[in-house]
């Protein structure tokens, strides 16, 4: 009889035991650590100044509408935050701060951030100068209207993809906009053969001008992007 009635008390001990335990590890994996989320922008010269080619990008503006974070984690569920208000990312302001979000501790075998561009007039504007094979120097003015989502795979400081937040130790994660990239795959024969307007002969890219440039600008804006945690 006080053996039943010892396994009858250890199953019920255990389970409480177990149950205790499980709480303990979801408490912990629970509390969440502060994010700081930047974008800086780099690059914003291709080639040499004075030679055929150069293109020099001095002014504009990004704006941000919403910034979305999803992680896998491997400690428990998956973690998101999202920030959700209009920003504008001046091009010579350098660094410009967007939000600060908390996420839950622990190890991330990957973490996504998607970055959605404002869908307005303007919404990416870079203006510069080109320098044409004559050495001539000419205004560039590049406009997109349309919202575009920039989907990102973010980095840790050591380059790879697991990303380890601790609860009372605050990350920064920096989205980098290299200009350069954009205008990677414009040959100097596309530039030269684009339309010219006014007595200036500036070259505007749109979805309606030059639009050859404008879509071969398109399709690199994905390859503009990246994102990591310093």
């Amino acid at each position: 009889m006080l053996k039943m009635f010892n396994k009858g008390i250890a199953l019920p001990l255990f389970v409480v035991g177990l149950l205790a335990v499980t709480g303990c590890n979801k408490e912990k994996w629970d509390k969440t650590t502060s994010v700081g989320i930047a974008m800086a922008v780099s690059n914003t010269e291709v080639g040499q100044d004075g030679d055929a080619g150069y293109l020099k990008l001095n002014g504009g503006h990004v704006k941000i509408a919403s910034v979305a974070v999803s992680g896998v984690r491997l400690q428990g569920d998956d973690a998101y935050g999202s920030y959700n208000s209009a920003i504008d990312v001046e091009i010579n302001e350098g660094t410009t701060t967007i939000t600060s979000m908390h996420l839950e501790q622990g190890t991330y075998s990957s973490m996504d951030v998607n970055v959605a561009t404002e869908d307005a007039n303007n919404a990416i504007l870079l203006n510069g100068h080109y320098t044409r094979q004559n050495l001539s120097s000419v205004p560039v003015q590049l406009k997109i209207h349309t919202s575009h989502v920039i989907n990102m795979r973010a980095l840790e400081n050591d380059g790879t993809h697991e990303v380890v937040l601790i609860e009372g130790k605050p990350r920064a994660m920096m989205i980098e906009l290299n200009l350069t990239d954009w205008f990677a795959d414009i040959t100097s024969t596309m530039w030269e053969n684009a339309d010219q307007q006014g007595g200036n002969g500036q070259i505007k890219i749109s979805a309606t001008e030059n639009i050859v440039l404008y879509n071969t600008v398109i399709n690199r804006l994905q390859q503009g992007f990246e994102v990591k945690f310093q």
